[in-house]
Formats: structure tokens, C-alpha cells, sequence
């Protein structure tokens, strides 16, 4: 009989972070090959949008943060958990349980314990003398170690070399919803032609690390012509209010035509992308913060939109450059605007951009992200 899978986080839904997603989206995925999944979240964790998962979700003593407190309840339940199902596979998803492993004796710390890395936690831990040895101690006792982009596992062998002879590459994939939206969606291959406004899309949580001051500054370039033929929007969870304030007041000051969804639900979501015709994310590196992957381009993909990034983290690897979108230096606006120029001046060009985001998008399949995953186990436990 296949074998039990426990995964552990301290974000999950109603927060639509990316480890949220990937929890869900794993654990959806695993469900059809394991003999029982579960999901142990934080205190008010919640089914993603009123769906009925194949996975068991459970709610933990912790709260979804990572201080002491969290992390030392996360290592209770942790280590009753290892005793009470030995045989089971243990994929710790998220820095909290990962920090929590590593406060586990020898003895407790025994079984199949996988870890996932997204990046960030990377910079956080190496420059933390506590954090940096909790980590070291979990790489050391770990099965095997999970990362989400070639980036992140050159970071971490940088920093962790303890980790080298267990760490791969497993590239994060389209959500299934996404993925059921592509399957449906009717694409007109003269509809590029026929619109005079383009409609530019960004998402992502409302900060600014997602760059998207720097969208709008990239914007402002653009003469008072190619402005009136192109409309942009933000849509994201919002709770800075002073850089929302500040996002405003640039695209008015540049005379940009510019809208916010704030904190749309999983329809409005789609409905952002559907309508729009490029999808643009330049993400920026911030002191312990990184973007490790991005499962928006592929989402974007999923739409047939073309995408417009920074080369930051491994954005490399969920953008293919100039096949599903265009790669721009990090800070280089004049490149950024040029590249918008470009998106606006082609619309042939941007719509075979989008159908090949959209064949790769439909590439990435969260099955074959629990195969690499669990297979990387000692036992393996996917054929």
C-alpha cells in the first residue's frame, strides 16, 4: 500500500502566498499516488476557496509567523508526529518547520524528512548565527533537500555546502485551476491585430519588492502617443497603504492610465488575466529577500500572455527569454520601457510569445513535481 505523506507550513490559505500554492498544489498532486496526504497548517488554515481538496487538512498549535514561539510549537508537533508515523514520508514545505527540524535531538529527527527551499530563507538564515546552525543541523539530517530553481541551489551550496550531496532542482509548476482555465479558454490569433489599447498586467502582493514602481517609471518613458494605446494593472493583496499611495501619485504624475484590483479572489484573479495582453512582474532583490522561482508566469502563460521580468533569482527558469517573454537587467528602466515599446509596436510578435508561454506553462505539471520530489526520497515511493 502506498505510504502516508505529512507536509508542514506556516502559510497556507486564506493567505495566497507562493508557499500556500505550492502546499496546495503539491499535496492535490501527491494525493492521487500516496496512500494518505495531509496538510498540517497554521491556526486558521482553510480549505483554498471553498474547494474540497483530496488531502486532509489540519490545523497546528502555531500561527503563521516564525517567531520562537511558532517555530518551538511547530517542533511539537513535529516530533509527535515522526514518532506516531515513522514509516510516513515528512516534507517540511517552509522555513518555520524547517527551523523547528532543527531543534530536534538525533534520536527525534530520525525518518524520511524532505525539505523545500524557495530562496528568501537563504539570506535570512546565513546572516543569523541561530538560524544559520538550526538550518545546518536540518541539512545534515535530512533525506533530501528540494530546491525551487537552479539560483536558489547555487545560494544555497554558497552558503550551506552541508547540503551539496542532497539538494536538487524541482521547478514549481501551473496550479491545476489555471491549467483547467487554459483547456477552456478560445484564443482568436488576429485578436492582437484588431485591439488598439494594450493592456498590461502585473500581480502580486502590493510591496515593494514585486518592483512595480518600477513598471510605472518604465512607463513614463513611453511619449504621450504610445501612453494613450496602453493600460495598466496591478491586481494583489494589499496592505501597505503608503506604497499604494506612492504607486498612485507616480502613474499620475506620468499621465498613465493605470487601475488597481486589490485583494481579488480567485475569479477576479482569472478575470485580470483574461482580459489582459502582457504580463509584466519586474520583481527586485531586497536585503533577505529573493524571488525563487515565480509561478505568476506561468499563470500569465496559462492566459497566452507574454511575459516582462527582471533577471533576478530564478526567474530565469519560469521565463524563457525571447520564446515566452523578454529578461531585463536588474534597474535598467530605459531597458524595460524599450521592451514595453517593443510589446506595443509587434502585437504578432507578442501573441507567438504568448502561445509559447502558454505550451510551456502546460509543461509544468505538478505530478511530475511530486515525482522528482519523492523520488529523491531513499525509498522511492513514485515509479
Amino acid at each position: 500500500m502506498p505510504r502516508e505523506l505529512y507536509i508542514y507550513t506556516h502559510e497556507f490559505f486564506p493567505s495566497r502566498g507562493g508557499i500556500a500554492t505550492y502546499c496546495h498544489e503539491f499535496a492535490t498532486a501527491a494525493a492521487s499516488v500516496m496512500g494518505q496526504v495531509v496538510v498540517i497548517g497554521p491556526k486558521g488554515a482553510q480549505t483554498p476557496d471553498g474547494t474540497a481538496p483530496r488531502y486532509l487538512l489540519k490545523q497546528g498549535n502555531h500561527h503563521g509567523s516564525h517567531n520562537p514561539s511558532c517555530v518551538w510549537k511547530t517542533r511539537q508537533q513535529l516530533r509527535k508526529t515522526l514518532h506516531q508515523h515513522p514509516a510516513a514520508i515528512h516534507l517540511l514545505a517552509e522555513p518555520g518547520p524547517i527551523l523547528a527540524y532543527g531543534l530536534l535531538s538525533q534520536k527525534d529527527s530520525r525518518g524520511q524528512v524532505q525539505l523545500t527551499l524557495h530562496g528568501s530563507e537563504i539570506e535570512r538564515w546565513r546572516s543569523h548565527p541561530i538560524s544559520r546552525a538550526l538550518a545546518r543541523r536540518a541539512f545534515r539530517n535530512a533525506v533530501a533537500i528540494q530546491v525551487v530553481s537552479t539560483p536558489v541551489l547555487q545560494s544555497l551550496l554558497q552558503h550551506f555546502p552541508e547540503a551539496r550531496d542532497k539538494a536538487t532542482v524541482v521547478n514549481n509548476a501551473l496550479p491545476e485551476s489555471f491549467r483547467q482555465a487554459a483547456v477552456h479558454q478560445a484564443h482568436d490569433p488576429l485578436q492582437p491585430m484588431k485591439s488598439g489599447m494594450m493592456k498590461l498586467l502585473s500581480v502580486g502582493r502590493i510591496h515593494p519588492r514585486k518592483g512595480f514602481d518600477q513598471i510605472i517609471q518604465a512607463l513614463a518613458l513611453l511619449s504621450e502617443d504610445e501612453k494613450e494605446t496602453l493600460h495598466y494593472k496591478v491586481a494583489g493583496a494589499s496592505k501597505d497603504r503608503a506604497y499604494l499611495a506612492s504607486l498612485k501619485r507616480l502613474a499620475e504624475a506620468a499621465n498613465i492610465h493605470i487601475e488597481f484590483a486589490l485583494n481579488p479572489n480567485l475569479d477576479e484573479l482569472k478575470a485580470c488575466y483574461a482580459a489582459a495582453d502582457v504580463f509584466a512582474l519586474s520583481s527586485m532583490p531586497r536585503k533577505k529577500s529573493v524571488e525563487g522561482f515565480g509561478i505568476v508566469y506561468l499563470e500569465a502563460g496559462a492566459y497566452a500572455l507574454p511575459c516582462l521580468a527582471y533577471d533576478t533569482g530564478g526567474v530565469c527558469e519560469a521565463i524563457q527569454h525571447n520564446v515566452t517573454g523578454f529578461l531585463v537587467d536588474v534597474g535598467n528602466i530605459d531597458q524595460l520601457s524599450e521592451q514595453i515599446r517593443f510589446f506595443l509596436q509587434n502585437p504578432d510578435i507578442r501573441f507567438k510569445m504568448g502561445a509559447a508561454n502558454r505550451a510551456f506553462a502546460l509543461s509544468q505539471t505538478w505530478k511530475n513535481v511530486v515525482k522528482k520530489t519523492l523520488i529523491n526520497s531513499t525509498h522511492k515511493t513514485v515509479a
